[in-house]
């Protein structure tokens, strides 16, 4: 059926039809991922992204937290976050910034 569907001249009888593939057993031709120190590299580079993500995900939640339990005023929310989230979004922005940026060469 699928030779039928790419005959050229079958295509010209129906221009509607599409080659049916059954991809059950479709083979592709790609390469095995190398595990080396490239990749452990590219691994670590990952996780500390996501850490630092986790880490900034986490302050916001914790004072987000305290404020709403008014153990913090607005005032110490703005101070504090200043002073903790401006360093995170730095070093996340340089990381993301590293990470991506080598990926793409």
């Amino acid at each position: 059926m699928v030779a039928e569907a790419l005959d050229p001249a079958n295509h010209e009888e129906r221009p509607d039809t599409i080659p049916e593939v059954d991809l059950g057993t479709l083979e592709l031709d790609t390469a095995p991922v190398e595990e080396g120190p490239a990749r452990r590299v590219e691994r670590t580079r990952a996780l500390l992204a996501y850490l630092l993500l986790a880490l900034l995900a986490g302050i916001i939640a914790t004072l987000l937290a305290l404020l709403g339990v008014r153990r913090i005023t607005t005032q110490e929310f703005g101070t504090i976050a200043g002073v903790l989230i401006a360093p995170v979004v730095g070093l996340l922005g340089a990381a993301t910034g590293y990470y991506y940026g080598r990926g793409e060469r």
